[in-house]
């Protein structure tokens, strides 16, 4: 039987220590969709198995027990190990520190949302003035001044993470079962943790030659350049070089510091995706580069908004189709839930269909009455939501079926969205700040909790597990990871003062504030051309899967041109490794 002490103690450890990490030091282990806190700890465990058969003749933890183990560390990592804790904490107390007469902060918004949801209005109180000047000596942390704070934001956050676990095993048995999409980060975990013998002191793919060469070449770089930070004279590899400064002139000064960086596990990833997904995620990365190359050359500007448009266009109409592909599957899903009807058979789904069902609504009807709570309209916190579920199927699509590692979306910021959109004067300043409160926290999607879900629902289903029990496994690590983030963050933000915190969250503390004033007083809604760039991306969306459904010699996915409409740098920091590995891939 599994040690009942392991998962937990796993769990917990991740939780605290990831959160203390990414606020301290910006060190983010749960960063990604195949996070290196979930690989270490399992690559732990397979040692002591290797000790534990030598000395005792039995493993602690078999394959299934270690993939489980693997499933509960992936699915939690990026709540403590990545932004969201900053998002969460400092958003809390950041618009009080940075309100003065010049910004009127407190003359914009502060009227507009309720006391409890923040430790103090005041930013001379200690809860918040503490936070960023540190304790002072023979003081304690002001926890009590964090209760009811806490206790209100807990069951949104709880709610906005069900909301994606159900979404995705809404979507599972379309990607899975019918299209039997790859997963190629689901691949990875399984094969390395799995035994082809009772006998084996290893997993097979420890046995060969080819995995240790591999394996050799990023930590040999990777670890020189860790203790070149404490020994300067130890040479330093860098790994995220570009061309610097070539051209002098219009257009091609477009083409200036253009990045050739060397990210080896995407190297790796691209070499288990579809020669057409990894030929068209480095090929509209150098599309979007040309681009604005042409666009400079026709004297026209803001090249990075004019990609970013065409990306909401992109994203939404895609997140349509898939929607529109599942829908067989997903009404037999509401005919089992409903009426307990028709041929969905539930034994291989992590829930019920009802439990998917209601568990969506549900959480979606939570979210939506405590927007209205905190002052937001039904209807806007229902759009909030919908721009939030367009970046959630998208994204875990673009994990499951590419293989990337991170994904940054265009709606990075789905509030300023809205008010582009909607306008200041139909929002109101009382909508706009609560959706900014509440948009604040789901920011970040770089470590998406749903994408990592669904890749343990796959997980399961390769290795075998009780589906069941790996959702049973999911909540409970979701759960675990946010009432374990709560004391440590707070403890190392009061310990090391915000301005003694890594450079982002540092630097997060004023980004609420300002931009709850900025949507007020100087929102910029979307012009009739930014509508046509939007249209431009969804109509290329819609031609290029016409075309990859007609013609199978046809090259270029729509996924890789969605997923390169984002932010920029995205597509710099992964583009060239995709490339390297798409180039090996065809060569071997």
């Amino acid at each position: 039987q599994m040690h009942a002490w392991t998962i937990p103690a796993a769990m917990l450890a991740v939780a605290a220590g990831g959160a203390f990490s990414a606020l301290v030091r910006y060190d983010l282990v749960g960063f990604g969709h195949l996070p290196r806190s979930a690989l270490f700890l399992c690559f732990l465990l397979l040692l002591v198995n290797v000790f534990s058969r030598k000395v005792f003749g039995k493993r602690v933890l078999d394959s299934r027990q270690l993939v489980y183990v693997f499933i509960a560390i992936m699915v939690m990592s990026g709540f403590p190990g990545q932004q969201l804790v900053t998002y969460l904490y400092i958003g809390l107390v950041g618009p009080q520190h940075y309100a003065s007469t010049e910004n009127k902060h407190v003359e914009t918004f502060f009227e507009y949302f309720p006391e409890w949801i923040v430790p103090s209005e005041d930013p001379d109180h200690p809860a918040v003035r503490w936070a960023f000047y540190g304790v002072p000596p023979g003081q304690s942390i002001p926890w009590e001044s964090w209760i009811i704070p806490l206790a209100v934001w807990t069951p949104y956050v709880v709610a906005i993470l069900l909301l994606g676990a159900t979404a995705v095993a809404l979507l599972r048995r379309r990607w899975a079962d019918e299209e039997h999409m790859l997963f190629p980060l689901a691949q990875i975990p399984v094969e390395m943790l799995t035994y082809e013998s009772e006998r084996a002191a290893l997993p097979a793919i420890f046995r060969t030659w080819l995995f240790w060469a591999s394996f050799a070449i990023p930590v040999i770089l990777y670890s020189k350049n860790a203790l070149h930070h404490y020994f300067p004279g130890i040479p330093e590899t860098d790994l995220t070089p570009d061309i610097g400064l070539v051209f002098q002139g219009r257009p091609w000064n477009m083409l200036n510091y253009f990045p050739y960086h060397y990210y080896f596990e995407m190297m790796g990833i691209t070499y288990l995706v579809s020669d057409e997904m990894a030929f068209s995620l480095w090929f509209f990365w150098i599309f979007r580069r040309i681009g604005s190359v042409f666009r400079e050359m026709m004297g026209l500007t803001n090249h990075p908004d004019f990609f970013l448009h065409q990306g909401y266009g992109a994203y939404t109409l895609l997140a349509i189709i898939y929607v529109w592909y599942a829908r067989h599957s997903l009404k037999q899903i509401v005919r089992k839930a409903i009426f307990g009807a028709g041929d969905f058979d539930e034994s291989r789904e992590p829930m019920s269909a009802r439990a998917m069902l209601f568990g969506f609504l549900g959480s979606l009807a939570t979210i939506i009455v405590w927007g209205h709570l905190i002052g937001a309209d039904w209807w806007g916190s229902l759009a909030l939501m919908t721009v939030y579920m367009i970046s959630i199927v998208v994204l875990t699509r673009i994990v499951s079926e590419a293989g990337v590692f991170a994904v940054w979306t265009p709606f990075g910021n789905q509030e300023k969205f809205i008010t582009q959109i909607l306008g200041t004067h139909t929002l109101g300043p009382r909508n706009i700040t609560a959706l900014s409160f509440m948009g604040y926290k789901i920011r970040d999607t770089a470590s998406l909790t749903a994408a990592n879900v669904i890749q343990g629902y796959k997980m399961a289903d390769t290795a075998w597990l009780k589906p069941r029990t790996v959702w049973a496994l999911t909540l409970a690590s979701l759960l675990l990871a946010l009432f374990a983030s709560h004391p440590t963050s707070l403890y190392a933000i009061y310990s090391h003062s915000i301005p003694g915190l890594g450079w982002w969250p540092r630097g997060s503390g004023s980004a609420l504030g300002r931009d709850i004033s900025s949507l007020i007083l100087a929102n910029q809604p979307f012009t009739p051309g930014n509508y046509g760039n939007m249209a431009l991306g969804a109509v290329t969306v819609v031609f290029l899967n016409f075309m990859r459904q007609r013609f199978l010699w046809w090259p270029f996915h729509p996924l890789g041109f969605t997923a390169l409409m984002g932010p920029q740098f995205m597509g710099d920091r992964y583009g060239f490794s995709i490339f390297l590995g798409w180039v090996v891939r065809r060569i071997t």
